[in-house]
């Protein structure tokens, strides 16, 4: 459907002169500086670091050595080559799962490690964080992974296309219909995992999200073609602040929309984010002078004109969207 809070046209009231830029987003988000972790020691395909973050290795599997572009925001075009992180996607793992209690004990167990080697085997994550809250890297973080697919996010200086390449992903095992989707130990586990990987990487609040988020349908340009962490991802709790109150580029920069499927998915919630870019569909529109419905099909045949696909991705980028 429609989004709600665009249901209706503007009356041109400014000049029709073209611009060619989109004014900026305004992230909400509390930025604070990432604090400072480093490794303090590695043994045994074990790394533990200052925060008291433990990593194991025993998954661990590569792809290839991770390469895309950045666009730049106000021009659209490819900023060179890029190695390094960008930000970090959190996901479910929508696996297989036992009651969180003594008596599933070994159950839970053989779970967890059923899931590692399936997603080992696939490549689908960097970490996977176990609902014991064990850390598990499962793709190098110099590669790529396979847990993104067709997802687009921006910043206030770069739009990144095709996450599996520019973004690090973080799987928790969980189950988005769960009445406790992550358990205590995983939360305070994605925290220090968190922290080190911002450290590291340098990897601001505002790019760190949830797949739901990130994850774009093309044929029917719609946001949340996956849903996980729609809702009740722990932001705060993780040290991010209130993520799902950061605009949502692909509806201010690509004019696409969301629909009934999506809002359920989200307990019938509208995040923050999608009120501040939806305000910002309407007020970018009077500025061009034209109607919100008529500068929404302009922005989504000049993203159909970009080709983001030519600027770098390749079918690497694409994996994921299973």
């Amino acid at each position: 459907m429609t989004a709600i809070f665009l249901a209706f046209s503007l009356t041109p009231n400014v000049s029709h002169t073209e611009q060619h830029h989109v004014a900026p987003v305004r992230f909400h988000p509390s930025e604070s500086p990432a604090p400072k972790v480093w490794l303090v020691e590695r043994k045994a395909g074990l790394e533990i670091y200052s925060n008291g973050l433990r990593i194991d290795d025993e998954f661990l599997t590569s792809t290839r050595t991770r390469s895309y572009h950045a666009f730049d925001r106000q021009t659209w075009r490819a900023a060179g080559g890029e190695a390094r992180p960008a930000g970090i996607v959190f996901h479910t793992t929508e696996s297989r799962m036992a009651p969180f209690e003594p008596s599933q004990n070994a159950r839970l167990q053989y779970n967890g490690r059923n899931l590692l080697t399936f997603i080992a085997k696939n490549h689908l994550y960097h970490f996977v964080i176990d609902r014991f809250g064990r850390i598990f890297r499962v793709v190098a973080e110099t590669d790529y992974a396979n847990h993104a697919g067709r997802s687009v996010w921006a910043d206030d200086r770069f739009i990144y296309w095709s996450l599996n390449q520019s973004f690090l992903g973080v799987a928790f095992e969980a189950q988005t219909e769960s009445s406790d989707i992550a358990t205590r130990a995983q939360i305070d586990a994605a925290r220090v995992l968190t922290e080190m990987l911002r450290s590291r990487y340098h990897i601001p609040v505002a790019d760190c999200v949830t797949h739901a988020q990130v994850s774009v349908n093309l044929q029917s340009m719609r946001i949340g073609y996956h849903t996980d962490w729609a809702a009740n991802f722990p932001f705060r709790e993780v040290g991010l602040g209130d993520g799902y109150s950061t605009p949502v580029a692909a509806l201010t920069l690509f004019g696409f929309e969301y629909d009934s499927a999506f809002l359920e998915a989200n307990g019938g919630r509208v995040w923050p984010g999608l009120v501040i870019a939806e305000e910002q569909l309407v007020q970018d529109a009077a500025a061009h002078g034209t109607t919100v419905d008529l500068y929404r099909r302009k922005l989504r045949q000049r993203f159909r004109d970009w080709k983001p696909d030519a600027g770098g991705s390749s079918a690497d980028d694409m994996a994921g969207d299973r």
